[in-house]
């Protein structure tokens, strides 16, 4: 099979159907001799047929993408670029027009200009130059090279170019982008941030041509939903300098993108015996990580990291040898004695921008004398002037490590990076727990502890007093029921005619393990401490199918005259005629250790009322009432 040069993605919904078949039909005529594929994602588009036409007509590759409401073109074009095959990434959208022989052109120049983005100025065709006069079948290119302008590099000019491997480290668009605007320009800012040179493509065997049509931030003007997005937008390409993006959540991955941070256990096995340190870092939002142990001395016996450890051919203590391998772009180095709050690594990233190449975390220490807290004061030559807990740009510390003994964490850590001209920034926000031992455990209650440590500390222990409480949220609850954990499960999924409306769960009782379990199986959730009723949270009663109806009465103009709820699944066939059927809606909730299934029929007056009673022929459950709505026999 011949090798994919180059993978061009372009983003689609529900706009364009003639100016996307000529965008797909020119893009496939640019490869010129390069092999490449072209890649349409449609995302979300109300009627699937103009994007599966232009596709097949083209010999572009599909994707679908079903069940999103808000039109993203990071999340689209990431979800190409998942799929591409190509070593050469090219993003662009489904109204340019590319000459002849251009893709080729850009691989050419992609080839010479080392580590770098390329860019493709765009040429904006007139007005007049309509979509239907293009479709004749011939594209007379001179005349377009001579009727368009040349667009002014405000932007990145609506095509980008860069390898495989780069896109992995940026780890693709921001998907928080939405709606419209800002998401390739934060792209290329990221992309220099990593070290890629900016590229214009000055070529005249290159061109791209821009087909008009009115503007689509003018369309978006009158929606308030639509200008906070482009507000939020804004914000994120102005104030997050960060190079990696989707770093909690990244949906669309590609399979080889390198981790974020590369964790080195240098006691190795020794350091995650207990499980604690591994639970915690099972436990992080930042869940793209590697784990480095050295292969002698052990085995894995905290199964929450399992899937995270690569182990290295070296002798407990090597660092050296870690670094040669760590994939990361960041290290950090942790030992038994570290506790690490659930935000922990993601504090660390969001303070590594610009300059900074190295981040020190606040660490916070337990005093068994005074049996307290407190935070080591910065330069500590016990800890904090030390490599332990700090994150660092891996290929720095690949170079110290060769040139300076940094294996045995010596004291001067720091001092060697500032001599070095690196920049180290003592983080405010990034907070850790070290030398916890279990007497700490007595003291996580005491209010003399400031409230922003005890937001930290209070998931990470329990005591006899209290009683830790899972709230999950989002994520596969409906799969729990198979899994064991040491605290008790209780939780509750709905479905409203078959679509999953909401699901949530509680678990109670629930070890540090538990919690790492359910950040391994996808699931959203918050800790408390206090003890709360778990089964009013768990969806029992009928809480849940008044909530539906209320849901349903809202989504509606016109407020019925009663909700009938019966018994079990119906479709309302029984009744005389099919005029005299009532609207209904089914709903069910799935628990642990029960299933029910409910039909919620809608009446518009009395008569419609006594219908639906006779035919549910004593399968009502309870009937909501106009006016106030209060649960009837």
């Amino acid at each position: 099979m011949d090798v994919c040069e180059v993978s061009v993605v372009i983003g689609f919904r529900n706009w364009g159907q003639e100016r996307l078949r000529l965008a797909l039909g020119s893009l496939q005529a640019a490869f010129g001799t390069c092999n490449g594929e072209v890649i349409l994602v449609d995302y979300g588009s109300t009627d699937p047929e103009p994007a599966r036409a232009a596709a097949e007509i083209t010999g572009s590759r599909l994707v679908r993408i079903d069940n999103v409401t808000v039109w993203s073109r990071s999340e689209a074009l990431n979800a190409g670029f998942a799929q591409a095959r190509g070593r050469l990434f090219i993003s662009t959208d489904a109204d340019m027009l590319f000459a002849p022989g251009t893709l080729e052109t850009i691989h050419t120049w992609w080839q010479a200009s080392g580590s770098s983005a390329l860019y493709l100025q765009c040429r904006d065709l007139p007005p007049s130059l309509t979509v239907q006069s293009l479709s004749t079948g011939h594209v007379n290119w001179k005349e377009l090279e001579a009727v368009s302008r040349l667009r002014p590099r405000w932007g990145v000019g609506g095509m980008m170019a860069i390898d495989r491997h780069s896109y992995g480290v940026l780890r693709g668009f921001d998907e928080r982008m939405h709606t419209y605007g800002r998401e390739d320009m934060d792209f290329a800012a990221r992309a220099r941030r990593a070290g890629l040179r900016m590229v214009w493509v000055e070529d005249q065997k290159a061109r791209m041509y821009h087909m008009w049509h009115p503007s689509s931030a003018d369309a978006l003007q009158d929606s308030p939903a639509a200008i906070a997005a482009l507000k939020q937008n804004r914000s994120i390409f102005d104030n997050d300098g960060t190079v990696a993006r989707n770093r909690t959540i990244w949906n669309n991955s590609l399979p080889e993108a390198p981790p974020l941070i590369s964790i080195c256990l240098l006691s190795g096995y020794e350091s995650i015996k207990d499980g604690r340190l591994a639970d915690t870092i099972a436990l992080q939002n930042i869940r793209d990580v590697e784990v480095l142990v050295s292969a002698t001395g052990g085995q894995v016996q905290a199964a929450t990291i399992e899937s995270l450890v690569r182990e290295v051919d070296c002798q407990v203590g090597d660092l050296d040898s870690m670094l040669e391998v760590a994939a990361g772009k960041y290290t950090i180095v942790l030992d038994s004695s570290y506790c690490l709050p659930e935000t922990f690594l993601e504090e660390l990233l969001v303070d590594a921008q610009g300059s900074v190449r190295a981040v020190v975390p606040r660490q916070l220490a337990f005093d068994p004398e005074t049996n307290g807290f407190g935070f080591m004061p910065i330069g500590d030559e016990n800890r904090t002037n030390t490599l332990l807990g700090v994150l660092a740009q891996t290929d720095i510390l690949r170079s110290l490590s060769r040139e300076q003994n940094i294996s045995t964490i010596n004291p001067g850590f720091l001092e060697i990076l500032n001599s070095l001209g690196a920049e180290v920034l003592f983080s405010e926000n990034a907070i850790c727990l070290v030398e916890a031992k279990e007497s700490v455990q007595s003291s996580i209650r005491r209010y003399e502890i400031p409230s922003e440590i005890r937001r930290i500390l209070w998931p990470l222990f329990s005591d006899s007093d209290t009683s830790r409480i899972a709230k999950i949220t989002g994520g596969p609850v409906e799969t729990l029921a198979s899994e064991k954990f040491d605290g008790s499960l209780e939780f509750s999924v709905v479905k409203r005619d078959d679509e999953i409306t909401s699901r949530l769960g509680v678990l109670g009782n629930a070890s540090l393990t538990d919690l790492a379990r359910l950040r391994n199986l996808g699931c959203d959730f918050t800790v408390d401490l206090e003890p709360i009723d778990q089964a009013e949270n768990s969806g029992r009663g009928i809480r849940w199918i008044i909530s539906e109806a209320m849901f349903a009465i809202g989504q509606s103009d016109v407020i019925p005259h009663a909700v009938i709820v019966v018994e079990g699944e119906h479709d309302g066939r029984g009744f005389a005629t099919p005029d005299a059927r009532p609207l209904c809606i089914k709903v069910e909730r799935l628990g642990l250790d029960d299933h029910e299934k409910a039909t919620l029929f809608f009446s518009n007056n009395a008569l419609e009322t006594s219908n639906i009673l006779e035919f549910a022929d004593g399968r009502v459950r309870f009937i909501l009432s106009q006016p106030d709505w209060e649960i009837g026999s």
